[in-house]
């Protein structure tokens, strides 16, 4: 049975630290902080990390794919080094962001110590498996710990393309759909190879999210009957 990440967002950091109470409560393994959802600036993200304890992956989520940072590139990536500054477990990267900047953030967190997950989402649909296989390669050169792939089902086939992703680098690749249809895709996925999958606390904060609850206890259900069937 794999892990499952809760995703959080809060307008404040008083507001996030009770959410983290909440989510390791419902038994979340580890949790990622949305920071781009912060609407306080001047954060002590140090602080916010140690205070937490238990592994934390923080991201800076970018408007286009999908996030909510107000300001500009250059105010999100200072906040982006920041957040490797305070060393958590990991930060969540777009592959989108750009070879040159990667590696400068990259060569951070390589220095600090801090574990990358490389991402690309896809909002419109789902890209064609030598597609998707060439952005992992290309996560994978860069340096990455973690590869993320993440689009939109458009079909249940979709799910098969991204469960198949994850399975040919067990522990190396995060995959699945969003969308109602990438539901089972968001459950399987770590039954596949993927060393986590996304669920919210209560609200979603993408397409076709589950809370932590159903997660687990989907998660716990499948578990027994594979065990079963392997009596």
């Amino acid at each position: 049975m794999g892990r499952i990440c809760v995703s959080l967002m809060a307008d404040t950091v008083e507001e996030l630290e009770g959410k983290v109470k909440r989510a390791r409560k419902a038994g979340a393994d580890l949790v990622e902080l949305r920071l781009d959802y912060l609407r306080e600036r001047d954060v002590d993200i140090k602080g916010l990390v140690s205070s937490f304890g238990g592994p934390i992956i923080l991201t800076v989520r970018r408007k286009e794919e999908g996030g909510v940072f107000p300001l500009g590139e250059d105010e999100r990536v200072m906040l982006i080094e920041k957040c490797i500054e305070a060393e958590p477990d990991m930060v969540d990267l777009e592959l989108s962001m750009g070879v040159s900047i990667l590696q400068k953030l990259l060569s951070l967190c390589r220095e600090k110590g801090v574990s990358v997950i490389l991402s690309y989402h896809d909002f419109d649909g789902t890209p064609s498996w030598q597609d998707l296989r060439g952005k992992v390669s290309a996560m994978f050169r860069l340096g990455c710990d973690v590869a993320k792939i993440v689009t939109v089902a458009g079909a249940i086939s979709d799910n098969l393309q991204l469960l198949g992703l994850a399975s040919l680098h067990p522990q190396r690749v995060v995959a699945f759909c969003m969308g109602k249809i990438g539901i089972l895709s968001r459950i399987l996925c770590t039954f596949f190879g993927s060393p986590f999958t996304y669920a919210s606390l209560d609200m979603p904060l993408a397409p076709g999210q589950i809370d932590i609850v159903t997660m687990r206890r989907m998660h716990e259900n499948l578990a027994r009957i594979l065990n079963t069937e392997g009596d």
